[in-house]
């Protein structure tokens, strides 16, 4: 198990940063043309705020705000995995 602790590190960074990502699978089963994301906005995501503002509201400056908000935010989460990390991580 020890040897296996890098690859488990890094699907662990990998599946966060996507999970925080996530946009096809909820705007192909909630949106729709009269509904926007879903019944009581249930589908709606970051990104897919993100998607809602820039292109069908033309708020591109808003959106733009929300693209860095997120990138922040997953910077500082991968931060604290990677400080995290020295005390189960071995690379030996």
């Amino acid at each position: 198990m020890p040897l296996l602790s890098p690859t488990t590190f890094f699907v662990l960074v990998t599946t966060l940063i996507s999970c925080l990502q996530i946009f096809d699978v909820p705007y192909a089963l909630g949106w729709s043309p009269g509904n926007q994301a879903g019944p009581a906005y249930s589908t709606l995501t970051n990104v897919g705020q993100l998607y809602r503002e820039g292109f069908i509201n033309n708020s591109t400056g808003y959106a733009s705000a929300l693209a860095w908000i997120l990138t922040i935010i997953i910077l500082i989460i991968t931060i604290i995995q990677f400080r995290a990390s020295a005390r189960w991580v071995n690379y030996e």
